[in-house]
C-alpha cells in the first residue's frame, strides 16, 4: 500500500487533532501529529502511529478507517452493506454538490439517520444546517473514502436532483475550508456562484473519466447536464429552472464564446487545470437549439493519456505485428473506424515506437489531440480563409526533411493522393480513414482517386478499430450462455464459447458493471495476394477478404473471442459491433429475432 494512498484518506487528521476536536486521543498520537506538523509535511499521523506500532501492513485502508472510528469514538458505517440505504431527502433539500464538496453522504441504517464522512470536522455543520430540518439531525459517522465517493456517484447517476443551488449557497460553499490531501494542494476556488459551478462541473466530469460533457436547457429553462463515460451518456445533475440560463451563459463565457451570439454555432477551445494538476484541452461547441444554446465540451488529456503499444491491452500477435511494421522505413499505416473509436490514441501509440530514435517526425492534424515532446505538430484550419490547408501542409512537410509523417485524416482526394505520394517517396505515413473495417481501406482510397497499383504497393497494414466497455472485475460474474446467445456468437464468427463474463454492478462502477474501455481490433497485413486483389480486383472488400488468410488477417471476431474468454468484456458488448461490421444488425431480445438481419432488408421493411 503506497504512502500516497494512506495520505489521500488521512491527511486531514493532523489538522483535526491540532484543533483539539478530539482531546481524548492518545498522547502519542497527538505528539506524532504535532511532530509531523512542525516539519511542515502532510503525511498522516495515523500512518506514523501504525509505523510505531509495527503492524507490518496488516491493516487495509478500510480497517484503518475503522481504527480511527474506534480511537475517536465515532461510529463507522460500512457502505458496502446493501442494508445501508442512501437517504435522498437531505440531498434533494441541500443539493448533491453540498455533500460531494465535503465528501460525505447521508444514509439510513437500522432505523437511524447518519451523515457518513471521510473525516469529522466543523465543516459538516454547514451540511447539516442546509440539508436537514431542525428537528431531524443525523448522527455523524466515519466511512471508507472510496465507498463514500462511490455512493455520491451512484446518486449522481441514478437520480435527477433539483436542489435550489443559487449564487449565494455556492459562494458560501466555496468559502468553507477544504482539506489538503497528501502532496496535492487543493485550493478553494476564488470564483463564486455560477462560474464556480461551471468549473466544478468540468472537474467532476474529468474526475469520472468523461470524454464529453453536454449542457442544455429543457422547456422550462432548467439546465440539464450529461456526460459520456465509457461511451455511454449519463445524466449528471439538473439545476433549477430559475438559474439554468445564467449557468449556460457562464459556461459560454468560460469557453471564450460570445454570449451575445446565440443564434449561430460557435467553436472555441480552452484549457482546464484539474485539482491533481492535469492540463485538459477542452474543445467547445455551441449549437443553437430550440430551447436555448446547447454546449458540448470534449475533454482531452493531451499529455497523460498517450499510451504505448504494450499498454493498449492488445493480443500478443497483434502487438508484435504492429511493432514490426512500425520499424519499416516507408509505406502507409492506416487506421479505420467511426468517430470516437480511438483511432487517434492508436496512431499516437504507434508513433511512440519511432520517437526518440533520432528521426524527424511531423504530425498534421485538426485538431492536435495529443501533445508529444520532440516532434513537430502542425494544426490545420481548413475552414479559415487564411488557415493552413491539409494538402498544403503535407506538401510543406515533405520539403521539411521528415522521416515519419502523421496525417490526422485523409478526407478528400488531394489529401489522400498527397499522402500516398509521401509514402512513395520513402516516408512512413500514418493516417486514418472513415470506413467500416480494415478490408474497406483500398476501396476508399480508390474512391478518393488513388491509383490501384499505388494503393496496393504503399499500404503496409490496415487497422480496424472499435471500443468496448471493460467488465468491472470487482463485481463481475460468470454466466452460462443460453442457446440464442451462442447462436448469435457463432453467426458472428465466435465459436466454442459457452460461458462468459457478465456485468454485475456496484457503487464503484455506478451500478453499470463496466469500468473503462478496451480496443476491439482487426488487423490486415498487406502481402502480394492483397496487392493483386487491389490491382486487378478493384480493391473491393470481398476481393480483399478472399485474398486474406489467417497468416495476414486477424478479423474482429478473433479479437472479440479473446476479449470474452479473457474476461475483459461481455458478449452483449461485442455482438452489436461485429454484426454491424459484417453487414447485419443484432437486436437483443424480442420474438422477431430469429437471425442476423441484413441492413438492406431492415431498411426495406
Amino acid at each position: 500500500m503506497s504512502t500516497t494512498e494512506w495520505d489521500d484518506v488521512y491527511a486531514g487528521l493532523a489538522h483535526m487533532v491540532l484543533r483539539e476536536d478530539f482531546p481524548e486521543l492518545p498522547a502519542k498520537y497527538v505528539a506524532l501529529a504535532i511532530d509531523r506538523s512542525s516539519r511542515k509535511t502532510h503525511r498522516s499521523p495515523l500512518l506514523e502511529l501504525l509505523d510505531v506500532e509495527d503492524l507490518n501492513g496488516t491493516f487495509t485502508l478500510k480497517t484503518a478507517t475503522e481504527l480511527v472510528a474506534r480511537v475517536t469514538k465515532v461510529p463507522f458505517i460500512d457502505l458496502s452493506n446493501p442494508r445501508v440505504e442512501t437517504d435522498v431527502a437531505p440531498i434533494q433539500q441541500g443539493g448533491l454538490e453540498l455533500f460531494a464538496g465535503r465528501e460525505c453522504i447521508p444514509v439510513a441504517f437500522e432505523g437511524r439517520q447518519y451523515l457518513v464522512a471521510v473525516t469529522v470536522s466543523r465543516g459538516l455543520n454547514t451540511v447539516i444546517k442546509r440539508g436537514y430540518a431542525e428537528t431531524d439531525k443525523p448522527e455523524l459517522a466515519l466511512g471508507y473514502l472510496p465507498e463514500v465517493l462511490a455512493r455520491i456517484e451512484r446518486v449522481r447517476n441514478e437520480f435527477v436532483l433539483t436542489g435550489d443551488q443559487t449564487d449565494e449557497p455556492q459562494a458560501e460553499a466555496a468559502a468553507d475550508p477544504v482539506i489538503d490531501r497528501g502532496n496535492v494542494q487543493r485550493v478553494a476556488v476564488e470564483d463564486t456562484g455560477n462560474v464556480a459551478f461551471v468549473r466544478d462541473t468540468i472537474e467532476k466530469a474529468a474526475g469520472q473519466g468523461a470524454s464529453d460533457l453536454h449542457l442544455s436547457l429543457d422547456e422550462s429553462g432548467r439546465l440539464i447536464i450529461r456526460m459520456r463515460i465509457d461511451g455511454v451518456v449519463r445524466q449528471m445533475v439538473s439545476q433549477n429552472a430559475g438559474n439554468g440560463r445564467k449557468l449556460i451563459q457562464s459556461a459560454m463565457s468560460h469557453a471564450n464564446m460570445d454570449i451575445g451570439t446565440q443564434n449561430e454555432p460557435q467553436s472555441t477551445k480552452f484549457e482546464h487545470v484539474t485539482a491533481d494538476g492535469r492540463r485538459l484541452d477542452v474543445r467547445s461547441e455551441m449549437l443553437p437549439a430550440r430551447t436555448g444554446p446547447k454546449i458540448t465540451w470534449r475533454l482531452l488529456d493531451s499529455v497523460n493519456s498517450i499510451m504505448r503499444i504494450d499498454e493498449m491491452g492488445l493480443a500478443a500477435p497483434t502487438a508484435e505485428t504492429l511493432k514490426r511494421e512500425m520499424g519499416k522505413a516507408s509505406g502507409m499505416v492506416i487506421t479505420t473506424g467511426p468517430t470516437g473509436s480511438g483511432k487517434s490514441t492508436t496512431m499516437y501509440a504507434l508513433l511512440q515506437e519511432r520517437t526518440g530514435s533520432g528521426e524527424e517526425i511531423i504530425t498534421i492534424e485538426d485538431p492536435i489531440e495529443y501533445k508529444l515532446a520532440g516532434i513537430t505538430q502542425v494544426q490545420v484550419d481548413p475552414k479559415s480563409r487564411r488557415g493552413v490547408k491539409w494538402h498544403n501542409a503535407i506538401k510543406s512537410a515533405l520539403r521539411s526533411d521528415p522521416d515519419v509523417i502523421l496525417i490526422g485524416e485523409m478526407r478528400d482526394p488531394d489529401t489522400a493522393q498527397t499522402g500516398v505520394q509521401a509514402a512513395m517517396t520513402g516516408h512512413l505515413v500514418l493516417s486514418t480513414l472513415h470506413t467500416t473495417s480494415a478490408l474497406g481501406v483500398f476501396a476508399r482510397l480508390l474512391d478518393l482517386g488513388v491509383e490501384p497499383f499505388l494503393a496496393g504497393d504503399q499500404v503496409r497494414i490496415a487497422i480496424g478499430q472499435r471500443l468496448v466497455r471493460r467488465i468491472h472485475r470487482d463485481c463481475a460474474r460468470t454466466e452460462h450462455l443460453d442457446a440464442r446467445t451462442i447462436e448469435l456468437l457463432e453467426a458472428a464468427g465466435i465459436k466454442d464459447v459457452t460461458e462468459a463474463p457478465a456485468p454485475g454492478g456496484c457503487d464503484l462502477c455506478a451500478r453499470t458493471g463496466y469500468k473503462g474501455r478496451s480496443a476491439l481490433m482487426e488487423l490486415l497485413v498487406v502481402n502480394s495476394a492483397i496487392q493483386d486483389a487491389v490491382r486487378f480486383g478493384g480493391g473491393s472488400e470481398l476481393a480483399i477478404r478472399e485474398a486474406s488468410n489467417e497468416d495476414n488477417y486477424i478479423p474482429f471476431s478473433v479479437d472479440a473471442k479473446r476479449l470474452i474468454t479473457e474476461g475483459i468484456t461481455s458478449p452483449s458488448e461485442v455482438l452489436p459491433l461485429l454484426t454491424s461490421v459484417d453487414g447485419g444488425i443484432w437486436r437483443p431480445g424480442g420474438e422477431d429475432v430469429t437471425a442476423l438481419v441484413p441492413v438492406e432488408d431492415t431498411k426495406a421493411s
